[in-house]
C-alpha cells in the first residue's frame, strides 16, 4: 500500500481521474465537478467527519441589507438547488 499526501483535495482527485491512484478521500463538492469519471462511496455517516460552512451577516458588514438577501438566495429552493448541483447538502 502507498499512502499519497497531496497539497489539496483537488490534486487528489486529479491522480483518480488521472490513474494514478485507486482512491482517494475527498469532499462531495469536489467530487461533483468530475461527474461519473470517477466511482464516488460515501463514507457511512458514523465514520464521516461532515465539513460545515457558516453563513452569517457581521457587524461591520458595510451593506447588511444585501447581505441578509444573500442569506436569504442561499436558503431559497433556488439557492438550495444550485448548491445541490455542486455537492452540497441541505443546511442543518
Amino acid at each position: 500500500n502507498l499512502r499519497s499526501n497531496e497539497a489539496n483535495v483537488r490534486a487528489v482527485l486529479t491522480k483518480v481521474q488521472l490513474g494514478e491512484a485507486d482512491a482517494g478521500i475527498v469532499y462531495r463538492t469536489d467530487a461533483a465537478i468530475v461527474g461519473e469519471e470517477v466511482a464516488l462511496i460515501e463514507i457511512p455517516a458514523l465514520y464521516n467527519i461532515m465539513a460545515s460552512y457558516p453563513v452569517a451577516v457581521t457587524k461591520e458588514s458595510k451593506n447588511p441589507t444585501a447581505a441578509e438577501a444573500w442569506i436569504r438566495f442561499l436558503l431559497s429552493p433556488t439557492g438550495q438547488a444550485i448548491l445541490e448541483d455542486f455537492g452540497f447538502g441541505p443546511p442543518s
